[in-house]
């Protein structure tokens, strides 16, 4: 942490970083941290709470995990997914601009600018809700345009939505009813996704392997590599 606030200390010291410093003023600043106790010591918080202050920035809050009986990832990786996801808004129907560069293999999709966008509506005092609901419209709007993409490649195939990221059942909809009309889409039902799910789906492609039952051609190969990209 010393070592941290030094760099920050920098920014105010040294006349090359001048610029960037005065950049932080009248911006937000928040914490990440975890400890061995149920609350962080209120001295930790306000020596941040102080260098905000000092740097001309806005203390925006704290965000702590308790570690206590060691650090379990169970008990935290799903809670803010599971949050952004339930707390969009339904009638919201804005999203922000992505970049998508086709030049490269596979392709890439910049979430930099929405991340930017969502930082800027934050800052300006759009609610949450707002912000959750433009944030997953773009990655519906983005991953229907990935999958359009991918079929004007390898032709009409059909298109299967599953993995962990599809137990986000706005997700999941939104990207089902882009691509409904004119692809064959389909999800789990049955079978959950996720990586339960996953490892069935592992388990019996590796038991037609074995039996010889299943044949994989050119063509299914490169349909299989194009949308694992995807």
């Amino acid at each position: 942490m010393k070592v941290f606030l030094d760099r920050l200390s920098d920014l105010l010291d040294l006349p090359d970083l001048l610029a960037t410093g005065r950049r932080l003023r009248g911006k937000a600043g928040f914490v990440l941290c975890s400890s061995l106790d149920s609350d962080p010591s209120p001295v930790f918080v306000s020596a941040w709470q102080e260098t905000f202050a000092y740097l001309g920035m806005r203390y925006g809050g704290l965000l702590h995990a308790d570690c206590t009986g060691g650090y379990a990832p169970e008990r935290y990786e799903g809670d803010v997914a599971f949050l952004w996801n339930t707390i969009a808004d339904e009638h919201e129907h804005g999203r922000y601009e992505v970049v998508i560069h086709d030049g490269t293999e596979p392709w890439e999709v910049d979430f930099r600018p929405v991340m930017k966008a969502a930082v800027d509506d934050f800052l300006a005092g759009r609610s949450a809700a707002t912000i959750s609901a433009r944030f997953h419209n773009t990655l519906v709007d983005v991953s229907a345009e990935l999958v359009r993409a991918a079929l004007t490649q390898i032709g009409d195939v059909a298109v299967v939505l599953s993995g962990g990221c599809f137990q986000n059942a706005r997700l999941a909809e939104g990207i089902s009813s882009a691509l409904r009309g004119e692809h064959r889409v389909y999800r789990n039902h049955d079978i959950p996704p996720g990586d339960g799910g996953i490892a069935l789906g592992q388990a019996l492609v590796a038991d037609a392997f074995a039996r010889g039952t299943m044949r994989t051609t050119d063509h299914e190969r490169r349909t299989t590599e194009v949308l694992s990209c995807v």
